[in-house]
């Protein structure tokens, strides 16, 4: 029965999407960490990462507080 439900198409795309995601993924930290190896050995300290998160962290928590917001206001529109 397992044998025949991996033989199925659904379940051989998903394996075929997992595969393609982990490897972009290994992929993609590698260059990371290549790129980061090359900019420690010719001294180039840069924080983007840093400020990349921190740019991520502020949008995301200003959209969360907005969401939340909208979603206070249309309750009360409900209740009313």
């Amino acid at each position: 029965m397992i044998q025949s439900l991996s033989e199925t198409w659904p379940i051989r795309r998903a394996a075929k999407y997992t595969a393609y995601l982990y490897l972009r993924g290994k992929q993609a930290v590698e260059e990371g960490a290549s790129k980061a190896a090359d900019q420690q050995s010719f001294g180039i300290k840069e924080n983007k990462i840093d400020l990349d998160f921190s740019r991520f962290r502020e949008t995301f928590k200003s959209e969360l507080k907005k969401g939340i917001q909208e979603a206070k206001d249309d309750i009360k529109r409900r209740q009313q």
